[in-house]
Parts: C-alpha cells; sequence; structure tokens
C-alpha cells in the first residue's frame, strides 16, 4: 500500500509506504522510468503520478522510517509557472467530465462536422439529448447565477444610473436548441424532468427562469459503443474548486439539504497528481475532514441527499487506500486539537 503525491509549486515528490514487513528489511530503493522499485522480500513498483518526470540522476531529498513506514523524498523539475494566474486558477470548469472540451475529445465526428454522442436515461438508457438536435456551451461557473446576482447587488456606483440599462435580470433562460453544460447539470430551455419510459427523476425545473436542469449523476453519456456515468460526488469537487477560483475559500461544512449535521472540509493543497496504489489521478484536492455540527460561521455547501451519499463513500474508500500512517492528522482548531481523516477529492 503507498501513496506518491507530487507538489509541483515545491518541485517534489513524496511517497508514503505502508510495508508488511519491518523497514529495516528493505534491501534496495532504485528508481527507472518514473517508478520506484523497492525490494525487501519482494519487489514493489511504486509507479509516479503524472506530470511529475524524474531526471536521470534523482536527488534524494530525504528518507524517514518508523515502524512499518518509509517516507521518501525526492527532487522533481517543477513546471514552468502560468503567466497570468495561480496553479488552482488554471483548474477551470471547463477541465469536468462532459464538458464541451471532453465531448470534443472523446466522441466521434462526423461527416458534417458535429460530434455523435447522446445523453440517456441512467436508470433505463431511455434518450433523453442527441447532439443531432442541440448545440452545447459551457457555463463559466457551477454558481454563475450567485456570482451574477452578487454583482448586479453590488457593484460599483455608476455616475449616470438614469442612462444604465440592467441587462440582467438574474435569470438564463438558453435559447431553444442550446443547453449550457455546467459541472454538474445541463440547463436548457425546457425538458422533461422525470423520464418518459421508466419514470426515474432527470432534473427540476428553475423556479425563476423556467429553464429546466438535468442533473448529470440521472444521465448517462452514450457515444459509439460506449456507456459512460456521472459520480454523484464530482459535484463537491467542482462546487468546492469554484468557491475556491472565486472567493478564496478553503474550510467549508459540507451537509445534506435541510440537515444541521455534516463534514468539516479543509482543503489543504490544490492542483495536486496523486497516485494511489498504481491509480494516477491529476489535478486532485486534498481533503481534511471530520464529522460535526454546522455553525452559523461555516460557509455551507448543501448537496441533495444522493450526492451526499456518493461524497461520503468517496471519502471513506478514499481513506481506507491510504497507507495507515497517513489516513489522520492532528490540527488545532477553536483552541484545541481535533482529529481530521485525510482524503482526496478527484476531477474524474
Amino acid at each position: 500500500m503507498y501513496l506518491c503525491e507530487y507538489l509541483p509549486r515545491l518541485g517534489q515528490v513524496t511517497i508514503y509506504i505502508h510495508t508488511t514487513d519491518a523497514v529495516n528489511k528493505i534491501t534496495g530503493l532504485r528508481f527507472e522510468n518514473n517508478t520506484l522499485y523497492l525490494q525487501n522480500s519482494r519487489t514493489h513498483a511504486l509507479v509516479f503520478p503524472p506530470s511529475a518526470v524524474l531526471p536521470e540522476d534523482v536527488e534524494i531529498r530525504s528518507i524517514i522510517h518508523d515502524g512499518l513506514q518509509l517516507v521518501v523524498r525526492v527532487s522533481v523539475p517543477a513546471p514552468a509557472p502560468h503567466p497570468d494566474t495561480s496553479a488552482f486558477m488554471t483548474l477551470a470548469s471547463h477541465t469536468q467530465r462532459w464538458s464541451v472540451r471532453d465531448l470534443l475529445a472523446k466522441t466521434p465526428a462526423l461527416e458534417t462536422h458535429v460530434n455523435d454522442f447522446r445523453f440517456v436515461c441512467a436508470s433505463c438508457d431511455a434518450p433523453v439529448l442527441s447532439s443531432a438536435d442541440y448545440k452545447f456551451g459551457d457555463m463559466p461557473l457551477e454558481f454563475w447565477h450567485e456570482l451574477m446576482e452578487f454583482w448586479h447587488c453590488h457593484k460599483p456606483h455608476q455616475p449616470h444610473p438614469e442612462k444604465a440599462g440592467r441587462t440582467y435580470d438574474g435569470t438564463l433562460l438558453p435559447r431553444a436548441g442550446f443547453v449550457y453544460i455546467g459541472a454538474s447539470y445541463l440547463l436548457l430551455a425546457a425538458a422533461p424532468t422525470h423520464c418518459p419510459a421508466c419514470a426515474a427523476p432527470l432534473g427540476e425545473p428553475d423556479p425563476n427562469s423556467g429553464a429546466t436542469k438535468l442533473r448529470k449523476w440521472n444521465l448517462a453519456l452514450a457515444y459509439a459503443d460506449r456507456r459512460e456515468t456521472y459520480a454523484p460526488h464530482l459535484f463537491v469537487y467542482h462546487a468546492v474548486l469554484d468557491k475556491i477560483n472565486s472567493a478564496g475559500l478553503r474550510k467549508f461544512a459540507v451537509a445534506p439539504q435541510g440537515s444541521a449535521d455534516g463534514l468539516c472540509v479543509w482543503i489543504s493543497a490544490v492542483g495536486l497528481s496523486v497516485c494511489l496504489d498504481g491509480a494516477r489521478h491529476a489535478d486532485a484536492l486534498k481533503a481534511l475532514y471530520r464529522p460535526g455540527a454546522v455553525a452559523a460561521e461555516d460557509d455551507v455547501l448543501e448537496v441533495p441527499l444522493e450526492v451526499w451519499d456518493s461524497f461520503q463513500q468517496h471519502l471513506a474508500e478514499t481513506n481506507a487506500r491510504l497507507p495507515e500512517a497517513s489516513r489522520q492528522v492532528e490540527m488545532a482548531e477553536g483552541g484545541k486539537k481535533a482529529t481530521f481523516r485525510v482524503a482526496y477529492l478527484f476531477s474524474q
């Protein structure tokens, strides 16, 4: 069991290794082709995260061992800094599953230069939307509506308000034949909120504009001979990322809608590349979490029940895959120590 974590701003990869033998029984370490080979009673291949490229001459910064855990830190070349934004700002919403960029990259293009794909009911595969009938565009942020409403309520003073027309009325209604793609929904002018074939829920109407939001976790993407689904917990990843990008927030209370109890979540690192026992993930968020009541001062992310259940399951499963010594940390909170579990949120 191992965890590799690439910290690009530090130019460092940290490898946490849990072994079944005592660390002093390890007889060798070697690096080759972005892989660390550990030798004890047998050879273990520990694959490095994506984006982390080992140089020919590997510099080991430190080796720390304690009981059954070995921690190895090595230097890797840091990527060139982005000229305009912080690293986490480059993780825009258009990188999520089923964005326009994602759809163009994976679905087949017809001779008419239209990509061929369909959104179907996740429960029964009945057709819901077809690329032959709609044009698709990305929403800039998951909470675009809220940001626009805040701007128009609190925008700077205009010297001639009698001449300044307000062009945004707090609603967004896509024109007929057009679909806006958010991180967790598809927004279109009108569509059934339940599957006509099996009556499974697909989404809900927007009470202000009358547009329909189809939730991605109620749909499946069908193209060529493939079928993809959307895990509900991905909603939390993109909602948290948008809050970080728009307001700089790192601490949240995540709770099911209408509940006073939830999880206190700290995002301790963004834009990470990690490898968990051979499974490689880019653009990960490192989350520290603990259960607790939602406080009045908390920034609360309320989520539907199916998202809440999926999110809790994802945290528990990811935490269980970490080396035992890396599964929790102690942090000062409110003048006393609190124990937080560790997990990672992934974009796919």
